[in-house]
């Protein structure tokens, strides 16, 4: 049957898509041949996947929160099309800015590895692999692993963390540089957020100026940690969170800023937050928060 198909497409001059594909949607062209009975809202982001499911899991998430795609695209099972030869299309794309990747097999390494680097070397790259009888291999996984380091892409693990990079990548800033100062008004959400950063993590610990340390230490109560990660136990007032802000995004040993607030009965959080918004799309480098 798929051989019919190809040889009905060759005569035609089209492309085959599958089997067992959801499709193709193009939001800003108003198109949507998929599954999916909702049209997708127009983004910067792509979304290329290997599965009907989770274009679809993905798509009704995107529709909840009002993130938009650039395009979204499920080969399926690769009769035709691959997802190296959507790689090469997307990295040329005009609309698109940043790729989200979900592979369950790659149908030739090499091809895949050129159609990455290409991709990789102009447009953010994010990669969610699943596990093969291959894969279980820890030589196989250290050499795909390995692989996407060589060629630019961000490798993750997790089908959660596949939403969160597909909300970082619809920010047009995109962030430089890994190493992150914390604010927190208690220390153990500070000593949490260290144990997964370090040089072999994504990011890692910004070294403050010692003119950043004299400045918040003009800023805050005595006994306050000022010292890479910044702590107050006093209660936190908006103006304190935007002169602590201003130190620590002002030093350039800071390429972003994590702040971590934990309820407090003495704070007003509310009045903190609402400074936080304005205050964090105002700033040139990236301020997270977590509450």
């Amino acid at each position: 049957e798929l051989v019919c198909v190809r040889s009905w497409s060759q005569l035609n001059d089209c492309l085959v898509l599958g089997p067992r594909s959801f499709g193709v949607q193009r939001p800003h062209l108003h198109m949507n041949f998929s599954h999916h009975p909702q049209r997708a809202l127009p983004g910067r982001v792509a979304l290329v996947t290997q599965s009907r499911s989770i274009a679809a899991a993905v798509l009704d998430w995107a529709a909840d929160v009002s993130l938009g795609f650039s395009a979204v695209i499920s080969v399926g099972d690769e009769g035709a099309i691959d997802v190296a030869e959507v790689l090469d299309y997307l990295s040329m794309d005009p609309r698109t800015d940043s790729i989200a990747l979900y592979l369950e097999e790659t149908t030739s390494s090499r091809r895949f590895t050129s159609a990455a680097r290409a991709a990789a070397s102009v447009k953010p790259l994010i990669v969610l692999k699943v596990a093969e009888p291959l894969d279980r291999d820890p030589v196989h996984l250290a050499g795909f692993n390995a692989l996407l380091q060589r060629v630019g892409a961000v490798r993750i693990r997790y089908f959660v963390q596949l939403f969160s990079a597909i909300k970082v990548l619809v920010h047009t800033r995109r962030p430089r540089g890994k190493r992150i100062a914390l604010v927190s008004n208690g220390d153990g959400a500070a000593r949490l957020a260290l144990d997964v950063m370090g040089t072999a993590s994504a990011v890692y610990r910004a070294e403050l100026a010692s003119a950043s340390k004299e400045r918040i230490a003009a800023l805050l109560e005595k006994g306050a940690q000022v010292d890479n990660p910044v702590v107050t136990y006093a209660p936190l007032t908006a103006q304190r969170m935007r002169g602590m802000l201003d130190v620590l995004v002002a030093d350039k040993s800071v390429d972003g800023v994590l702040v971590l607030l934990a309820p407090d009965p003495y704070t007003d959080l509310d009045a903190v937050a609402d400074r936080l918004g304005p205050l964090a799309t105002a700033m040139r480098k990236p301020v997270i928060s977590c509450f």
